[in-house]
């Protein structure tokens, strides 16, 4: 079976197609209102207008990377938070949405002689892997293993330094590219810190701060999805109720606040690129139709980016939709929908774990632990929080994913197979196998459609659960 084989409708059952495998928001989520206004006010505006009618500079548009930058302030601050809202503006790029901005950043930062390994966390989000093969790194790419906490960091140490002692033999020491332009690292990890996808789990603080000092050890790159961190919720049976803090800040730190922060230890080189950049994406919060996001790193490595050829020749991808976005900043309409985004998903969340706890978990189904401890405040010390798009759920013994998604596509139910989710070249690790996993998403369906999608899934199980018996 290919690999989005399991996303295909099947036409001969009579009964409506509902699609847990697609991670798109609903359409009553999507802007057109919203955007409506926000280019009729930029239109209306003679300067603003010509500005978003020419080419942007390379960096993007200068208002949306000031609001960008006020607003990751107020979200991100505290201990690892941006210094100043002015400061992070030069820490800053706006990018055509994350996907674009990863292949970017490959361009900038790696080169297929010096840069060595790309390392991902697994399960992976796919779709990246493609981007790092067309990078030249066919055939390089390593799964890592998460555990409780996030990514394996003494497996990855371990893996580096087996790499490390590999090719220091090498020597080839003259990078393909041009050699003046930018810092190429040896290696490059990507990962979703944040409710990743598809495994929904959230790197620990800890985790996080020893993988940036080991990515300073090692000369590595981490490039960050952080595009679920603003999509958060109580844990709670009714995780829409209103609350004096909530989603006033992030529930952890990004990679890149705390690369900022963090002091370099006497025997590890410190460079002007820093070792992080976060991609952010209004794709989740606006509508992916826009294409339009954010990088952030240090000063040096936005420069770097921003030197790219074609963003040399054409300016800032998506140049007039940043200059629309920005005057929803602004107005603060931007800000505003991704409050009512957190309301909603929360009650979607709740309906699709109701059903699992329900209908699935007594046929021995495991919901794999995405809800993040938070220590908030000293009349409630402890608050649990849940977010993201994503369910990860183990099935009972014996029974596959493979198996589930094609008996569950004769009831006209999509779901997605963990199999999918394997980094290309390592699906014969055992560790690395998901066969036994699927993924749904409760961001797209109808409320009604994500229980009857439960159902018809707790439906497909007992028939599975029989058949296995029987043999």
């Amino acid at each position: 079976m290919s690999t989005f084989s399991a996303a295909q409708p099947n036409l001969l059952c009579d009964k409506s197609l509902i699609n847990l495998f697609r991670g798109w928001p609903h359409p009553s989520l999507l802007t057109p209102n919203l955007i409506q206004s926000c280019t009729k006010r930029l239109l209306s505006n003679e300067s603003n207008s010509s500005i978003a009618l020419y080419y942007g500079p390379e960096e993007g548009d200068v208002r949306l990377r000031s609001e960008i930058a006020r607003w990751l302030a107020g979200f991100y601050g505290g201990s690892y938070g941006p210094a100043d809202e002015q400061g992070a503006v030069d820490r800053i790029l706006i990018s055509g949405g994350a996907s674009q901005s990863l292949a970017n950043i490959l361009t900038a930062f790696t080169d297929p002689v010096l840069t060595r390994r790309i390392w991902i966390v697994a399960p992976a989000y796919v779709l990246a892997c493609r981007s790092f093969e067309d990078a030249g790194f066919r055939g390089r790419l390593r799964a890592v293993r998460e555990d409780a906490e996030g990514i394996d960091v003494e497996n990855l140490l371990h893996e580096m330094e087996k790499v490390d002692q590999e090719e220091n033999r090498n020597t080839q020491n003259e990078p393909l590219k041009h050699p003046n332009r930018s810092h190429y690292f040896r290696h490059v990890v990507y990962s979703v810190p944040t409710f990743s996808n598809p495994s929904t789990k959230t790197m620990s603080l800890s985790r996080r701060e020893t993988l940036v000092r080991l990515a300073r050890r090692f000369d590595a790159l981490l490039v960050s999805d952080d595009v679920y961190d603003m999509l958060y919720w109580p844990a709670t049976n009714n995780p829409a109720e209103p609350s004096s803090h909530l989603y006033a800040k992030a529930l952890l730190p990004r990679l890149t606040d705390i690369d900022l922060a963090l002091p370099y230890g006497p025997d590890l080189p410190c460079h002007e690129f820093g070792n992080t950049l976060s991609n952010g994406t209004f794709s989740k919060l606006l509508g992916p139709g826009l294409r339009t996001g954010w990088v952030e790193g240090s000063p040096a490595s936005i420069s770097a980016l921003a030197e790219t050829g074609a963003t040399r020749s054409g300016g800032a991808p998506s140049h007039f939709t940043a200059c629309v976005i920005a005057e929803g900043l602004v107005s603060g309409d931007v800000q505003a929908h991704v409050r009512l985004l957190r309301r909603t998903y929360a009650i979607r969340w709740r309906t699709t774990v109701d059903a699992i706890e329900r209908l699935l978990v007594p046929l021995g189904v495991s919901l794999v632990d995405n809800v993040v401890q938070q220590e908030r405040a000293r009349e409630n010390p402890v608050e649990y929080f849940a977010g993201g798009y994503f369910l990860w759920l183990q099935l009972p013994k014996g029974i596959t994913a493979s198996n589930m998604s094609e008996k569950c596509r004769l009831q006209n139910l999509i779901v997605a197979p963990g199999d999918m989710f394997e980094v290309p070249g390592e699906n014969e690790k055992a560790e690395h196998i998901f066969k036994h996993m699927i993924r749904i998403c409760f961001a797209w369906e109808d409320y009604e459609a994500l229980t009857e999608g439960i159902e018809r899934l707790a439906s497909a199980l007992e028939g599975s659960i029989k058949e296995l018996q029987s043999v």
